[in-house]
């Protein structure tokens, strides 16, 4: 340990943000070695990976929230964050402690200089850590890049979200859908259920096939389109889940969140068929209700003022 080699929280942080300089390295090697070097926390933990494209982060987010409503202590890790660094790593709805982050820089700032990882590859350490030290029985894991070579792919997880695809990131996924597809299908496990969201038949059939191969299989979520809106207003929507005739409230605008309430209910179907927690509607209503609370579910089409709009 470098006693006394960070002061403050302030200048740990910004050695954090000093070595996204290094770029990103896209392979499972740095992490592989902080973690050993921290004990391997990733295993004292249950894990959902959620990887994709587009809406992985409000799937993570309501996937959390659900957790916390059912009595569980779940950990989340997202990026980036909007306004604080803290926002990435949560526990129970609440950030990760600015002691913790600079007690982590300080001991493992040897380490750190010795590999060189990346900015990412350092907060993904920290943040399993974290929810090790904070006894979290689950934790929700965002990739950040990819799936295959992405840092958070260290994880044995219970349940496997690949959210939705398209073209991004080029210059480490590949240039075609289907390339694209492989590299984030790469987070299902042999063994492990998956769920994806709304994607092409040719991601479907490539996903199908990564499925198959572990022994494992996934579930479309949008081969049952089961959320019905009936209200809009102006920081959120009405739904009904089933036809059923119960009203939900999803507190953000937006049509395409359907998909993301949907993709997120099959995956809490799966974790209770799988011996996981079981969220009634009721905890779901009210996960949505307390969702920006347990979740810091910001900066998605949000109503900042009303005058003017």
């Amino acid at each position: 340990m470098i006693a006394g080699k960070f002061k403050s929280y302030t200048s740990a942080v910004e050695y954090l943000f000093a070595l996204e300089r290094a770029g990103i390295k896209y392979d499972l090697t740095n992490i592989t070695k902080l973690l050993k070097l921290t004990g391997n926390p990733h295993r004292n933990f249950k894990s959902i990976h959620v990887a994709g494209t587009n809406g992985k982060g409000s799937v993570s987010s309501i996937l959390n929230s659900a957790l916390i409503e059912s009595g569980i202590r779940t950990g989340l890790y997202t990026s980036p964050h909007i306004s604080d660094f803290r926002e990435r790593i949560l526990v129970n709805g609440k950030f990760i402690s600015k002691k913790f982050i600079l007690e982590f820089v300080n001991e493992m700032y040897e380490h750190i200089e010795k590999i060189k990882p990346s900015f990412f590859e350092v907060t993904t350490a920290m943040a399993f850590s974290y929810f090790s030290k904070m006894k979290a029985e689950y934790a929700v894991i965002e990739t950040g890049l990819g799936g295959r070579l992405d840092s958070t792919n260290i994880i044995t997880p219970v349940l496997s979200v690949i959210t939705g695809i398209s073209i991004d990131h080029t210059e480490y996924l590949g240039k075609s859908i289907s390339s694209i597809t492989k590299e984030k299908g790469g987070i299902i496990k042999k063994g492990i259920p998956a769920v994806a969201g709304k994607l092409t038949s040719v991601s479907k059939k490539i996903l199908s096939e990564i499925a198959s191969e572990k022994n494992t299989s996934v579930l479309f979520s949008d081969r049952k389109n089961f959320i019905e809106i009936t209200k809009r207003k102006e920081d959120g929507f009405y739904f009904k889940i089933d036809k059923d005739s119960t009203e939900y409230f999803f507190p953000v605008i937006g049509d395409y969140q359907a998909l993301n309430i949907a993709t997120a209910l099959c995956g809490l179907k799966i974790l209770k068929e799988n011996d996981g927690p079981d969220v009634s509607r009721q905890v779901f209503n009210k996960s949505l209700f307390n969702l920006v609370k347990n979740s810091h579910y910001k900066g998605r089409f949000e109503l900042i003022s009303k005058n003017p709009k």
